[in-house]
Protein backbone atom coordinates (compact mmCIF):
# COMPACT_ATOMS: atom_id res chain seq x y z
CA UNK A 1 0.00 0.00 0.00
CA UNK A 2 1.59 3.32 -0.81
CA UNK A 3 2.56 5.87 1.92
CA UNK A 4 -0.27 8.33 0.76
CA UNK A 5 -3.05 5.64 1.71
CA UNK A 6 -1.48 4.87 4.59
CA UNK A 7 -1.86 8.75 5.82
CA UNK A 8 -5.13 8.70 4.26
CA UNK A 9 -6.15 5.54 6.24
CA UNK A 10 -4.79 6.73 9.93
CA UNK A 11 -6.69 9.92 9.29
CA UNK A 12 -10.03 8.30 8.77
CA UNK A 13 -8.75 5.72 12.10
CA UNK A 14 -8.34 8.98 13.96
CA UNK A 15 -11.23 10.77 12.94
CA UNK A 16 -13.56 7.80 13.97
CA UNK A 17 -11.82 7.43 17.19
CA UNK A 18 -12.58 11.10 17.92
CA UNK A 19 -16.15 10.67 16.90
CA UNK A 20 -16.82 7.30 19.25
CA UNK A 21 -14.66 9.64 22.08
CA UNK A 22 -16.73 12.74 21.34
CA UNK A 23 -20.05 10.80 21.86
CA UNK A 24 -18.85 9.08 25.24
CA UNK A 25 -17.95 12.79 26.69
CA UNK A 26 -20.93 14.61 25.61
CA UNK A 27 -23.50 11.94 25.85
CA UNK A 28 -25.78 13.08 28.52
CA UNK A 29 -24.28 16.02 29.35
CA UNK A 30 -27.08 18.87 29.84
CA UNK A 31 -25.83 21.99 28.29
CA UNK A 32 -27.35 25.80 28.48
CA UNK A 33 -26.47 28.14 26.41
CA UNK A 34 -27.58 32.10 27.18
CA UNK A 35 -27.46 34.64 24.59
CA UNK A 36 -29.09 38.08 23.64
CA UNK A 37 -30.58 37.29 20.22
CA UNK A 38 -32.15 33.85 18.84
CA UNK A 39 -31.12 34.30 14.79
CA UNK A 40 -28.37 34.94 12.84
CA UNK A 41 -27.04 38.99 13.59
CA UNK A 42 -23.24 38.36 12.83
CA UNK A 43 -20.64 35.68 13.38
CA UNK A 44 -21.15 35.61 17.38
CA UNK A 45 -24.28 33.96 16.41
CA UNK A 46 -23.32 32.05 13.46
CA UNK A 47 -20.49 30.27 16.14
CA UNK A 48 -23.21 29.85 18.90
CA UNK A 49 -25.33 27.83 16.02
CA UNK A 50 -22.41 26.02 15.17
CA UNK A 51 -21.56 25.15 18.88
CA UNK A 52 -25.13 24.20 19.71
CA UNK A 53 -25.24 22.17 16.43
CA UNK A 54 -21.88 20.05 16.92
CA UNK A 55 -22.44 19.44 20.71
CA UNK A 56 -26.28 18.30 19.98
CA UNK A 57 -24.54 15.79 17.14
CA UNK A 58 -22.38 14.31 19.33
CA UNK A 59 -24.69 13.40 22.08
CA UNK A 60 -25.31 16.87 24.33
CA UNK A 61 -28.80 18.08 25.42
CA UNK A 62 -28.89 21.39 24.38
CA UNK A 63 -31.06 24.48 26.15
CA UNK A 64 -31.32 27.75 24.73
CA UNK A 65 -32.76 31.22 26.16
CA UNK A 66 -32.65 33.92 24.53
CA UNK A 67 -33.72 37.88 25.47
CA UNK A 68 -34.05 38.97 21.82
CA UNK A 69 -35.74 37.43 17.91
CA UNK A 70 -33.85 37.87 14.90
CA UNK A 71 -33.93 36.92 11.36
CA UNK A 72 -33.45 33.37 10.07
CA UNK A 73 -34.65 32.39 13.93
CA UNK A 74 -36.47 29.33 12.58
CA UNK A 75 -33.37 27.58 11.58
CA UNK A 76 -31.49 28.72 13.90
CA UNK A 77 -33.46 27.44 16.79
CA UNK A 78 -33.24 23.79 14.68
CA UNK A 79 -29.70 23.70 16.73
CA UNK A 80 -31.49 23.44 20.16
CA UNK A 81 -33.60 20.83 22.03
CA UNK A 82 -35.28 23.13 24.30
CA UNK A 83 -36.14 26.48 23.98
CA UNK A 84 -36.95 28.96 27.23
CA UNK A 85 -39.05 31.81 26.99
CA UNK A 86 -37.43 34.79 26.52
CA UNK A 87 -35.13 36.27 29.16
CA UNK A 88 -36.68 32.82 31.54
CA UNK A 89 -33.73 31.09 32.62
CA UNK A 90 -34.65 27.72 33.72
CA UNK A 91 -34.11 26.36 37.02
CA UNK A 92 -32.31 22.85 35.71
CA UNK A 93 -29.13 21.47 36.64
CA UNK A 94 -26.71 21.53 33.64
CA UNK A 95 -23.21 20.47 33.57
CA UNK A 96 -22.51 23.73 32.25
CA UNK A 97 -24.30 26.94 31.62
CA UNK A 98 -22.45 29.52 29.15
CA UNK A 99 -23.56 33.22 28.79
CA UNK A 100 -22.67 34.85 25.39
CA UNK A 101 -23.08 38.48 24.67
CA UNK A 102 -25.92 40.01 27.23
CA UNK A 103 -25.52 43.19 28.65
CA UNK A 104 -28.70 43.62 31.10
CA UNK A 105 -27.32 43.69 34.18
CA UNK A 106 -30.08 41.91 36.21
CA UNK A 107 -29.55 39.15 33.87
CA UNK A 108 -26.33 38.48 34.40
CA UNK A 109 -26.79 38.44 38.12
CA UNK A 110 -29.29 36.21 38.38
CA UNK A 111 -27.68 33.70 35.92
CA UNK A 112 -24.26 33.94 37.39
CA UNK A 113 -26.62 33.67 41.27
CA UNK A 114 -28.66 30.15 39.68
CA UNK A 115 -25.68 28.39 38.24
CA UNK A 116 -22.74 29.45 39.96
CA UNK A 117 -19.83 26.62 39.80
CA UNK A 118 -21.30 25.48 35.91
CA UNK A 119 -21.51 29.63 34.91
CA UNK A 120 -19.44 29.93 31.69
CA UNK A 121 -18.52 33.58 30.27
CA UNK A 122 -17.72 33.61 26.39
CA UNK A 123 -16.19 36.68 25.57
CA UNK A 124 -16.76 37.27 21.59
CA UNK A 125 -16.21 41.45 21.84
CA UNK A 126 -14.82 44.67 23.23
CA UNK A 127 -17.70 45.12 24.73
CA UNK A 128 -17.56 44.60 27.98
CA UNK A 129 -14.40 46.34 28.74
CA UNK A 130 -14.99 49.28 26.56
CA UNK A 131 -17.59 51.76 26.40
CA UNK A 132 -17.36 52.38 23.22
CA UNK A 133 -17.93 48.71 21.91
CA UNK A 134 -15.11 49.26 19.16
CA UNK A 135 -11.40 50.03 21.17
CA UNK A 136 -10.88 53.29 18.76
CA UNK A 137 -10.98 56.60 19.57
CA UNK A 138 -13.20 59.14 18.61
CA UNK A 139 -13.22 61.49 15.97
CA UNK A 140 -9.71 60.17 14.52
CA UNK A 141 -10.37 56.24 14.40
CA UNK A 142 -7.15 55.43 15.88
CA UNK A 143 -7.21 51.94 17.42
CA UNK A 144 -7.07 51.93 21.61
CA UNK A 145 -4.67 49.29 23.06
CA UNK A 146 -5.13 50.77 26.96
CA UNK A 147 -6.98 48.62 29.93
CA UNK A 148 -10.39 49.97 31.33
CA UNK A 149 -10.19 52.77 33.16
CA UNK A 150 -13.38 54.20 35.20
CA UNK A 151 -13.08 58.32 34.35
CA UNK A 152 -11.00 57.91 31.12
CA UNK A 153 -13.06 55.37 29.43
CA UNK A 154 -15.99 56.63 30.43
CA UNK A 155 -15.93 60.29 29.32
CA UNK A 156 -14.49 58.36 25.89
CA UNK A 157 -18.10 56.67 26.08
CA UNK A 158 -19.96 59.69 26.27
CA UNK A 159 -18.12 61.01 23.18
CA UNK A 160 -21.17 60.76 21.29
CA UNK A 161 -24.68 63.05 19.46
CA UNK A 162 -26.34 63.71 22.82
CA UNK A 163 -29.29 62.54 20.39
CA UNK A 164 -28.23 58.96 20.86
CA UNK A 165 -27.41 59.23 24.55
CA UNK A 166 -30.39 56.70 25.40
CA UNK A 167 -32.77 57.82 28.30
CA UNK A 168 -31.03 61.73 28.41
CA UNK A 169 -28.32 62.57 30.26
CA UNK A 170 -28.67 61.30 33.36
CA UNK A 171 -29.43 57.99 32.07
CA UNK A 172 -26.24 57.85 29.72
CA UNK A 173 -23.93 59.03 32.36
CA UNK A 174 -25.37 56.13 35.29
CA UNK A 175 -24.67 53.69 32.19
CA UNK A 176 -21.11 54.81 31.50
CA UNK A 177 -19.41 55.12 34.94
CA UNK A 178 -21.84 52.94 37.12
CA UNK A 179 -23.30 50.41 35.41
CA UNK A 180 -20.39 49.47 33.24
CA UNK A 181 -18.26 49.04 36.15
CA UNK A 182 -20.31 46.90 38.21
CA UNK A 183 -21.28 44.57 35.17
CA UNK A 184 -17.24 44.43 34.26
CA UNK A 185 -16.84 43.63 37.88
CA UNK A 186 -19.35 40.87 37.95
CA UNK A 187 -18.63 39.25 34.92
CA UNK A 188 -14.84 38.99 36.40
CA UNK A 189 -16.64 36.50 39.09
CA UNK A 190 -17.17 33.67 36.33
CA UNK A 191 -15.50 30.73 37.34
CA UNK A 192 -14.56 29.97 33.46
CA UNK A 193 -14.08 32.66 30.91
CA UNK A 194 -13.87 31.14 27.47
CA UNK A 195 -12.39 33.33 24.00
CA UNK A 196 -11.75 32.26 20.60
CA UNK A 197 -8.04 33.84 20.70
CA UNK A 198 -4.92 34.17 22.37
CA UNK A 199 -5.31 37.77 21.65
CA UNK A 200 -8.74 38.41 23.40
CA UNK A 201 -6.97 36.47 25.87
CA UNK A 202 -4.29 39.14 26.37
CA UNK A 203 -7.50 41.51 26.45
CA UNK A 204 -9.02 40.33 29.77
CA UNK A 205 -5.92 39.58 31.37
CA UNK A 206 -5.17 43.43 30.52
CA UNK A 207 -8.80 44.05 31.80
CA UNK A 208 -8.81 42.32 35.20
CA UNK A 209 -9.46 39.03 34.47
CA UNK A 210 -7.67 36.45 36.08
CA UNK A 211 -5.03 34.16 34.46
CA UNK A 212 -6.73 30.91 36.01
CA UNK A 213 -10.02 31.42 34.66
CA UNK A 214 -9.46 31.44 31.30
CA UNK A 215 -9.79 29.12 28.38
CA UNK A 216 -8.75 30.03 24.73
CA UNK A 217 -10.96 27.55 22.49
CA UNK A 218 -10.73 28.04 18.82
CA UNK A 219 -13.78 28.43 16.63
CA UNK A 220 -15.07 25.63 14.59
CA UNK A 221 -14.99 26.13 10.86
CA UNK A 222 -16.06 24.37 8.64
CA UNK A 223 -13.57 23.23 6.02
CA UNK A 224 -15.55 23.11 2.68
CA UNK A 225 -14.48 20.76 -0.62
CA UNK A 226 -11.43 21.28 -2.39
CA UNK A 227 -11.96 24.17 -5.16
CA UNK A 228 -11.95 22.45 -8.62
CA UNK A 229 -9.45 23.24 -10.79
CA UNK A 230 -11.45 24.50 -13.56
CA UNK A 231 -11.90 27.49 -16.34
CA UNK A 232 -11.13 30.50 -14.51
CA UNK A 233 -13.85 32.96 -14.84
CA UNK A 234 -13.41 35.70 -17.12
CA UNK A 235 -12.41 38.38 -14.27
CA UNK A 236 -11.41 36.69 -10.69
CA UNK A 237 -14.10 37.50 -8.10
CA UNK A 238 -12.71 39.86 -5.06
CA UNK A 239 -14.69 39.45 -2.27
CA UNK A 240 -15.93 41.48 1.36
CA UNK A 241 -18.19 39.69 3.76
CA UNK A 242 -19.17 41.49 6.84
CA UNK A 243 -22.09 44.38 8.27
CA UNK A 244 -22.19 47.69 6.75
CA UNK A 245 -20.37 49.82 9.41
CA UNK A 246 -17.17 51.92 9.62
CA UNK A 247 -15.02 49.33 11.87
CA UNK A 248 -15.53 46.79 8.76
CA UNK A 249 -14.03 48.87 6.60
CA UNK A 250 -16.13 48.49 3.48
CA UNK A 251 -15.37 51.97 2.58
CA UNK A 252 -11.55 51.26 2.61
CA UNK A 253 -12.62 47.81 0.58
CA UNK A 254 -14.01 50.10 -1.98
CA UNK A 255 -10.99 52.51 -1.95
CA UNK A 256 -8.80 49.35 -2.57
CA UNK A 257 -10.80 48.35 -5.59
CA UNK A 258 -10.57 51.65 -7.16
CA UNK A 259 -6.55 51.54 -6.99
CA UNK A 260 -6.60 48.04 -8.83
CA UNK A 261 -4.75 47.88 -12.31
CA UNK A 262 -6.04 44.84 -13.19
CA UNK A 263 -9.24 43.68 -14.08
CA UNK A 264 -11.66 42.25 -11.53
CA UNK A 265 -15.11 41.68 -10.39
CA UNK A 266 -16.52 42.47 -6.56
CA UNK A 267 -18.92 41.35 -4.21
CA UNK A 268 -20.07 42.94 -1.36
CA UNK A 269 -21.99 40.15 1.24
CA UNK A 270 -23.60 41.70 3.99
CA UNK A 271 -25.84 44.62 5.00
CA UNK A 272 -25.90 47.24 7.41
CA UNK A 273 -27.29 51.09 7.83
CA UNK A 274 -24.11 52.64 5.64
CA UNK A 275 -24.80 50.66 2.86
CA UNK A 276 -26.50 53.36 0.73
CA UNK A 277 -23.60 55.29 1.32
CA UNK A 278 -21.32 52.62 0.12
CA UNK A 279 -23.27 52.27 -2.97
CA UNK A 280 -23.03 56.34 -3.51
CA UNK A 281 -19.25 55.43 -2.73
CA UNK A 282 -18.80 52.79 -5.24
CA UNK A 283 -20.42 54.68 -8.09
CA UNK A 284 -18.41 58.11 -7.54
CA UNK A 285 -15.38 56.04 -7.63
CA UNK A 286 -16.32 54.63 -10.74
CA UNK A 287 -17.05 50.52 -9.55
CA UNK A 288 -20.66 50.57 -10.12
CA UNK A 289 -20.46 48.10 -13.06
CA UNK A 290 -17.92 45.98 -11.47
CA UNK A 291 -19.12 46.08 -7.72
CA UNK A 292 -22.21 43.86 -6.62
CA UNK A 293 -23.92 44.21 -3.03
CA UNK A 294 -25.97 40.90 -2.88
CA UNK A 295 -26.68 42.17 0.82
CA UNK A 296 -27.34 39.58 4.07
CA UNK A 297 -26.84 36.03 2.62
CA UNK A 298 -27.83 32.92 5.04
CA UNK A 299 -24.95 30.50 3.70
CA UNK A 300 -21.65 33.03 2.72
CA UNK A 301 -19.63 29.13 2.05
CA UNK A 302 -21.66 29.93 -1.15
CA UNK A 303 -19.88 32.76 -1.86
CA UNK A 304 -16.41 32.00 -0.80
CA UNK A 305 -16.27 28.82 -3.19
CA UNK A 306 -17.57 30.92 -5.97
CA UNK A 307 -14.63 34.08 -4.71
CA UNK A 308 -10.85 34.13 -5.92
CA UNK A 309 -9.64 35.82 -2.93
CA UNK A 310 -11.04 37.73 -0.05
CA UNK A 311 -10.19 40.91 1.22
CA UNK A 312 -10.68 41.84 5.44
CA UNK A 313 -9.67 46.31 5.46
CA UNK A 314 -11.49 46.30 9.04
CA UNK A 315 -10.78 49.92 11.03
CA UNK A 316 -11.47 48.38 14.74
CA UNK A 317 -9.53 45.47 16.29
CA UNK A 318 -11.13 41.90 15.25
CA UNK A 319 -11.18 40.01 18.31
CA UNK A 320 -10.30 36.69 15.91
CA UNK A 321 -11.74 37.61 12.90
CA UNK A 322 -14.50 34.82 11.60
CA UNK A 323 -14.42 35.91 8.25
CA UNK A 324 -11.00 35.43 7.30
CA UNK A 325 -10.70 31.98 9.06
CA UNK A 326 -13.58 31.29 7.10
CA UNK A 327 -12.38 32.17 3.93
CA UNK A 328 -9.06 30.39 4.36
CA UNK A 329 -11.24 26.86 5.58
CA UNK A 330 -12.65 27.87 1.56
CA UNK A 331 -9.36 27.91 0.21
CA UNK A 332 -8.90 31.73 -0.43
CA UNK A 333 -5.99 33.67 0.07
CA UNK A 334 -6.94 36.74 1.96
CA UNK A 335 -5.22 40.18 2.21
CA UNK A 336 -5.75 42.06 5.62
CA UNK A 337 -4.73 44.56 7.83
CA UNK A 338 -2.33 43.27 10.67
CA UNK A 339 -4.58 43.99 13.35
CA UNK A 340 -6.43 42.58 16.17
CA UNK A 341 -6.59 38.46 16.21
CA UNK A 342 -6.47 38.14 12.37
CA UNK A 343 -2.31 36.90 12.52
CA UNK A 344 -4.11 33.88 14.31
CA UNK A 345 -5.97 33.01 10.60
CA UNK A 346 -3.61 34.28 8.28
CA UNK A 347 0.13 34.25 8.22
CA UNK A 348 1.56 37.02 6.04
CA UNK A 349 3.24 34.97 3.35
CA UNK A 350 1.85 31.88 3.72
CA UNK A 351 -2.33 31.98 2.84
CA UNK A 352 -2.06 35.60 2.33
CA UNK A 353 -0.50 38.70 3.21
CA UNK A 354 -1.05 41.16 5.89
CA UNK A 355 -0.20 44.85 5.37
CA UNK A 356 -0.11 47.90 8.36
CA UNK A 357 -3.25 49.04 9.14
CA UNK A 358 -4.73 51.31 6.86
CA UNK A 359 -2.48 51.21 4.26
CA UNK A 360 -4.71 51.27 1.50
CA UNK A 361 -1.94 51.19 -1.53
CA UNK A 362 0.15 48.73 -0.16
CA UNK A 363 -3.18 46.60 0.02
CA UNK A 364 -3.70 47.16 -3.63
CA UNK A 365 -0.53 46.19 -4.58
CA UNK A 366 -1.21 42.82 -2.70
CA UNK A 367 -4.77 42.20 -4.31
CA UNK A 368 -3.17 42.95 -8.01
CA UNK A 369 -0.14 40.60 -7.09
CA UNK A 370 -2.71 37.69 -6.22
CA UNK A 371 -4.89 39.13 -9.25
CA UNK A 372 -2.42 38.49 -11.34
CA UNK A 373 -1.16 35.48 -10.25
CA UNK A 374 -3.33 32.53 -10.46
CA UNK A 375 -0.84 29.65 -9.54
CA UNK A 376 -0.24 31.81 -6.28
CA UNK A 377 -3.52 32.11 -5.70
CA UNK A 378 -4.40 28.12 -5.89
CA UNK A 379 -1.14 27.38 -3.24
CA UNK A 380 -2.26 29.96 -0.52
CA UNK A 381 -5.95 29.07 -0.60
CA UNK A 382 -4.55 25.32 -0.34
CA UNK A 383 -2.11 26.35 2.52
CA UNK A 384 -5.39 27.95 4.22
CA UNK A 385 -7.42 25.13 3.96
CA UNK A 386 -4.33 22.93 5.62
CA UNK A 387 -4.42 25.38 8.28
CA UNK A 388 -7.94 25.73 9.44
CA UNK A 389 -8.54 22.00 9.41
CA UNK A 390 -5.63 21.77 11.66
CA UNK A 391 -6.42 24.78 13.85
CA UNK A 392 -10.54 25.19 13.55
CA UNK A 393 -11.24 21.41 12.75
CA UNK A 394 -14.15 20.30 14.74
CA UNK A 395 -12.27 17.81 16.90
CA UNK A 396 -10.12 20.70 18.04
CA UNK A 397 -12.87 22.55 19.04
CA UNK A 398 -14.64 19.52 20.56
CA UNK A 399 -11.33 18.86 22.39
CA UNK A 400 -11.46 22.23 24.21
CA UNK A 401 -15.14 22.12 24.93
CA UNK A 402 -14.40 18.73 26.94
CA UNK A 403 -11.47 19.87 28.45
CA UNK A 404 -14.06 23.12 29.73
CA UNK A 405 -16.47 20.67 30.58
CA UNK A 406 -14.03 18.38 32.61
CA UNK A 407 -12.96 21.70 34.63
CA UNK A 408 -16.14 22.36 35.71
CA UNK A 409 -16.96 18.66 37.24
CA UNK A 410 -13.72 18.93 38.83
CA UNK A 411 -14.48 22.02 40.18
CA UNK A 412 -11.45 23.38 38.92
CA UNK A 413 -9.89 26.52 36.94
CA UNK A 414 -7.02 25.89 34.47
CA UNK A 415 -5.28 27.53 31.64
CA UNK A 416 -5.39 26.73 28.73
CA UNK A 417 -1.73 26.23 28.29
CA UNK A 418 -1.75 24.21 32.10
CA UNK A 419 -4.10 21.46 30.62
CA UNK A 420 -2.85 18.33 29.79
CA UNK A 421 -2.34 17.44 25.69
CA UNK A 422 -5.05 15.29 24.32
CA UNK A 423 -4.03 12.82 21.83
CA UNK A 424 -5.63 13.15 18.22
Amino acid sequence: MAYRDLRIDKRRANYQEMKFRSKCVFQGKKILIASQCAGFVGGVERHIYQTAEMLRRNGAEIWGCFLDHSRAEADFNKAFDHLCEPGLLPLEEFDLACLNKVMALDFIQRFLTIYQDCATLWVHDHDYYCPRACKTFPFSDRNCRRGYHRLWCGLCGMVQSPHVWPGGLGRTLENRFTVFTDRLRLLQRFPKVVVLSSYMRDNLLLNGFRPEHLHVILPYVPTGPARPVASPPKFPVVLFAGSMWRGKGCDLFLKILARLKRPFQARIVGDGKERASLERQASRLGLGDRVTFTGWVLEPEKEYRNADLLISPGRWQEPLGLVPAEAAASGLPVVGFRLGGIEESVVDGENGFLVPEGDVEQAAQKVDNLLDNPKLRREMGMIGRQMAAQHFSEAHFLKGFARLLASSENGKNHTSGSLPPVSP
